[in-house]
């Protein structure tokens, strides 16, 4: 028996430390960004495993299908592409012009991936481990936002005072008049230790020298925090001249950055190919996957 081991330490967005080159993907979809000319790869979401959609021949078309069509293993593949494991990937091909149509019609009109598995070779039992682990992070620091209350109160009144001086108000009317409401359109925030209308000065808009802050959150602090993500994969693979096997089980956990925002998927894959004579040979091909993903649900919907 033939073991080998492979481990993989990686930090996504920083330095990775390879034992061999991989990509740290969720989404094999990924893998293709940037790997051939003229295929554009369009990420909606940065949900941990959303699949991507690939263009191989641009944007043809505002009403039709605009995707590739997906070939896993010579079988057009209609699941999600981060149901597959990269671990499992043996290479990707991309099919363009009358080669796609050649062989899928119609339905390669928008290009073709191909996608074939690993299988196994003629030896020795050859077992596998591999765990890759690394950091989701933010690759663009944080927006210059306003993280002083002080100074947000002071803004909000000043918007509320110049709003009503269009009405006609004098600059004391209308200044009183932001003071008395100033609370009142924040939703009855006050942080502070006076009353709602003692908050502000009317008249110089700037906050009561007297008011003392009793409490702040930084709820960017609470929504961001680096994710952890973790891989193993375990494989095995081997054969005779008649017969080749693979078999390979992965786990999967990946947190984003954002809270609440993870994905964790079980995959397992069986292929067994088997040489019955000169002229006939057969190949059984199982995959297995099952993923659950939460999201933040950000865009409000169920």
């Amino acid at each position: 028996v033939d073991l080998t081991v492979a481990i993989e330490v990686g930090v996504v967005l920083a330095i990775v430390l390879f034992v061999r080159r991989v990509m740290q993907t969720s989404n094999i979809s990924k893998s293709l960004e940037g790997a051939m000319s003229g295929v554009q790869i369009a990420q909606s979401s940065g949900q941990p495993g959303a699949s991507a959609t690939i263009h191989v021949r641009g944007i043809g078309s505002i009403s039709a299908n605009q995707s590739a069509l997906i070939v896993v293993d010579g079988v057009p593949y209609e699941g999600s592409l981060n149901q597959i494991a990269p671990s499992d990937i043996e290479s990707m091909t991309v099919l363009k012009d009358a080669a796609a149509n050649s062989l899928y019609g119609a339905r390669g009109s928008n290009g073709v991936v191909l996608v074939t598995t690993k299988k196994g070779q003629s030896g020795k039992v050859k077992v596998t481990f591999e765990n890759r682990t690394g950091l989701n992070m933010r690759g663009v620091p944080t927006y210059d936002v306003l993280d002083d209350p002080k100074e947000y109160y002071e803004l909000y009144w000043e918007s509320i005072r110049n709003q009503q001086l269009t009405t006609g108000k004098s600059y004391l009317e209308a200044g009183q008049y932001a003071s008395n409401n100033l609370v009142a359109n924040l939703g009855g925030y006050n942080c502070y230790n006076v009353a709602n209308e003692l908050l502000v000065d009317p008249i110089t808009g700037r906050l009561n020298p007297a008011a003392k802050l009793l409490y702040h959150d930084d709820w960017l602090e609470e929504a961001f925090e680096p994710g952890l993500r973790q891989e193993n994969v375990i494989s095995f693979s081997g054969g005779t001249d008649k017969t080749q096997y693979y078999a390979s089980l992965g786990y999967l956990n990946d947190d984003s950055y954002t809270v609440n925002s993870d994905l964790q998927r079980i995959n397992a894959r069986v292929k067994v190919d088997q040489q019955v004579n000169k002229w006939f040979k057969v190949g059984v091909n199982l995959a297995y996957s099952n993923v659950k993903t939460n999201s933040p649900n950000v865009g409000g919907t169920n």
